[in-house]
């Protein structure tokens, strides 16, 4: 006799499902197989070298049976693999992605994902059906509140800014390729977290210097990275409110995943803030993710902006939107610039003066 789900698996037309819609259906299955595999260690044990699941689970401290099932999980959907002593280990492409001790590591990204986005994503039709989401209200925070419960611990506030330097120092780095010579001026990094896009805006151009302006709690984070590139002498750190406080004086102003958090009127504010400060000939570079012009993907900024509507204020742009944006706010010979990743850059100049 079949079972249920088997015949639940099967189209109408008696053919399989489409891969969409089981990718779909069982996505959220899939996702926490990747976040408890993480959260229990399973990736810093096997980053040194394969394991069985009886020596994995006495490393993990978690019951052996239940593990293999874990194991077996992450096998099928490529995560981890096992060699011919049925052990398992890291699959060679994504080593450097899962090894907590490399730089390209991302899991730091996963407690949030874990701890606040998949609650978000319960009340999705709630917030679709009213257009805004009550998720931080009613778990007693405001939005404000949610971008300083991430950085609560200094624990997580490592962890979470080694994922953002590991998803945006190589595409920062490609963007830096592309941009007209910042020469030596002084560049400004309003919210610019682990300072992944300053150091490589650093290292492209020997004579500019750059202050990374964000919460007091990502000050260490900064100058331990300004160390270890060997850039303390160009890199600095303030403590900035920037919808509140003075922005620090600047050349050029960066607003990296920035503008997507907030309101527009409250991103239509910052811009004003920026302009009004930079000197004339002065520019802005906004660093996001980008829909494509007919909005028929990435399929990431679709399910981002998703969260966005959940988790902040914000939303996802098209290249022209941002372009747009700029120009209302009074920049010109605004331009888009796209890496080969998943943050883009647009960027727009303060008038000189005639």
């Amino acid at each position: 006799m079949k079972s249920e789900l088997h015949d639940e698996l099967r189209s109408p037309t008696g053919g399989a499902w489409p891969q969409a819609l089981i990718h779909a259906t069982h996505g959220f299955m899939s996702s926490q197989v990747l976040f408890t595999l993480e959260e229990i260690g399973a990736f810093e044990q096997l980053r040194v070298g394969p394991l069985s699941t009886t020596q994995l689970a006495l490393a993990t401290k978690c019951d052996p049976n239940a593990l293999e099932r874990l194991v077996t999980a992450g096998v099928t959907l490529g995560l981890l693999e096992r060699n011919a002593q049925r052990e398992s280990l890291i699959p060679t492409q994504l080593l450097p992605l899962l090894d907590p001790s490399s730089p390209r590591c991302i899991t730091g990204i996963f407690e949030h994902f874990r701890r606040v986005s998949l609650r978000a994503f319960g009340v999705l039709t709630d917030a679709i059906r009213h257009g805004r989401s009550c998720f931080w209200e009613d778990h007693g925070e405001h939005v404000e509140g949610a971008f300083e419960s991430m950085y609560s611990t200094a624990e997580g506030t490592s962890r979470f800014a080694g994922a953002m330097w590991a998803l945006g120092y190589h595409a920062a780095s490609e963007l830096c390729e592309m941009f007209p010579p910042l020469g030596s001026r002084c560049l400004v990094d309003l919210g610019g977290g682990s300072g992944s896009f300053s150091i490589a805006a650093l290292e492209r151009w020997p004579e500019l210097t750059a202050v990374v302006a964000d919460l007091p709690s990502m000050k260490p984070v900064v100058e331990a990275a300004a160390v270890q590139r060997g850039l303390q002498q160009r890199l600095s750190f303030v403590a900035c409110d920037f919808f509140r406080d003075p922005l620090p004086r600047a050349d050029i102003y960066a607003l990296g995943y920035v503008l997507s958090d907030w309101s527009y009127e409250r991103g239509s504010s910052l811009l004003t803030r920026a302009y009004d400060a930079l000197p004339p000939g002065g520019l802005v570079l906004v660093l996001e993710r980008l829909f494509d012009e007919d909005r028929s993907g990435p399929a990431t900024t679709a399910l981002m902006d998703l969260a966005m509507l959940l988790e902040t204020q914000g939303m996802h742009r098209t290249g022209i939107e941002y372009v747009q944006w700029l120009q209302r706010t009074g920049f010109v010979d605004c331009q888009v610039y796209r890496s080969s990743q998943e943050k883009h850059a647009i960027i727009g100049f303060k008038p000189s003066l005639s």
